[in-house]
């Protein structure tokens, strides 16, 4: 069988890996091809472009508009070529739904690994995905229900994250290794996986590292940004830049200030207190908040259905709201309460079998039929 998978970021990445990994256990003779990054790469699969040709931030779609459409017809032409039995889009939605009706088109079957986001904003798009998607897999508990309301059946397979953490195994030489002070607590900054989050958010977070002398700072860096970007904003604080190695750091932390994503909920699951922060482009915001159908934009809080994890979004982010909300963190009385909060969203998210092997099994169900 023959397979081409779309991620058009990180973490589209690590899921489009996991489900590599599990398809080639079933169909070792599988060929896989698409677009993601190094994950999906070391699995076997033959990148025909890395995803951060298309990754863009939210309204800067309309920027890069002409360089986005001619990655969209080369996609469609390589498509053609590799003649896949199915194609796995992994949420992305701007580029992802037109690829399935392109699909749809030229009698491709479609399968979504990883729901896009249409519960909070473009719930118009259900039409579309109604239309021209096969089978939808599902991640988050909430989503069954959503779906359910449109008459549209989808399968909740559970989150790949929990799986992958709790599999995960730390460095026991952590603290030497990067010249860290073992009897120094550490509190996490990631700043996110896009060079635009970086820059939004890096330079207001490292402004309060000196009010906190008595703790240790690290940044969770990613290796698809230049370390020259992290060294710019840095220069001059203590701070240690730790390059893909979230999840080690995380094991380590006592605290983190998290950028609004994926990595609030992989804080939770590795049980560290958070804050969460976003920024962007004004006018970007401005549009966003038209269109969000949601209370929260915190996957946590998402989840919890309640604020327990702090939001400080735009104006809210600098630094001395930042200092307040992570002292308030650093106590012991919120971190349990805190604590408290996230067994309840980790118990929303549990599965009796690994995500990605489930959803590989209903694939080739579905490609029999």
């Amino acid at each position: 069988m023959r397979y081409y998978i779309i991620a058009g970021e990180k973490s589209g990445d690590l899921y489009g890996a996991d489900l590599a990994k599990a398809i080639f256990q079933k169909d070792p003779k599988a060929k896989i091809r698409g677009i993601g990054g190094v994950q999906m790469q070391c699995t076997g699969v033959v990148l025909f472009q890395h995803y951060q040709s298309i990754a863009m931030m939210g309204f800067r779609f309309i920027r890069y508009f002409f360089r986005f459409f001619r990655l969209y017809k080369k996609c469609q032409q390589d498509i053609l070529a590799f003649q896949p039995h199915a194609i796995i889009l992994i949420d992305f939605a701007g580029f992802n739904l037109r690829m399935a009706r392109f699909a749809k088109k030229n009698c491709i079957k479609t399968c979504y690994y990883i729901s896009p986001k249409i519960w909070a904003w473009h719930r118009r798009r259900i039409k579309n995905i109604q239309r021209d998607v096969d089978h939808m897999f599902t991640i988050l508990p909430f989503e069954k229900a959503f779906y359910a309301q449109y008459h549209y059946p989808v399968a909740y397979i559970g989150h790949p994250l929990v799986h992958n953490i709790e599999h995960f195994q730390p460095m026991t030489d952590f603290f030497s290794k990067h010249q860290l002070d073992p009897k120094k607590k550490i509190i996490a900054f990631l700043p996110g996986s896009r060079w635009q989050e970086v820059q939004a958010v890096l330079p207001i977070l490292v402004k309060i590292i000196s009010h906190f002398p008595a703790y240790q700072f690290c940044i969770a860096a990613v290796d698809s940004l230049p370390i020259a970007l992290y060294q710019k904003i840095t220069r001059g604080y203590n701070v240690k830049i730790l390059v893909e190695q979230s999840y080690t750091l995380l094991s380590h932390a006592h605290a983190a200030v998290v950028t609004s994503g994926t990595a609030t909920l992989e804080t939770l699951l590795f049980d560290v207190p958070q804050i969460l922060v976003y920024k962007t482009y004004a006018f970007t915001y401005f549009l966003a908040r038209c269109f969000l159908k949601i209370k929260y934009i915190g996957l946590v809080n998402i989840l919890a259905q309640d604020n327990i994890v702090t939001e400080l979004i735009q104006k809210d982010l600098c630094p001395t709201y930042v200092c307040f909300h992570l002292k308030k963190i650093l106590t012991q009385a919120y971190r349990q309460k805190q604590r408290h909060h996230y067994t309840k969203v980790k118990a929303q998210l549990q599965t009796t079998q690994p995500p990605a092997q489930y959803a590989a099994r209903l694939l080739m169900q579905y490609l029999q039929t």
